[in-house]
């Protein structure tokens, strides 16, 4: 297996090749990785996590900080 530079990984993911490491699929789980870090020291406990519904199962109060509230007109 060659290694190839992030350009050229990028490139060849353009044009239909294999998904380059940094695409949406493996961003979006990294991200979800390190918010719920972040939640679990603001929440001081361990904290568990139901993927497929998005929130935190054993903590109820830690729910509040999954989702953003939006105001009134903003909503999504």
């Amino acid at each position: 297996m060659q290694l190839i530079d992030q350009t050229t990984e990028m490139i060849n993911a353009f044009k239909g090749g294999q998904p380059s490491r940094g695409s949406y699929p493996n961003a979006q789980t990294i991200a979800e990785a390190i918010c719920l870090g972040n939640l679990t020291i603001r929440m001081d406990q361990r904290l568990e996590w139901d993927d497929e519904n998005l929130k935190v199962t054993n903590v109820p109060e830690a729910n509040e900080f999954v989702r953003r509230k939006c105001r009134e007109g903003w909503e999504i």
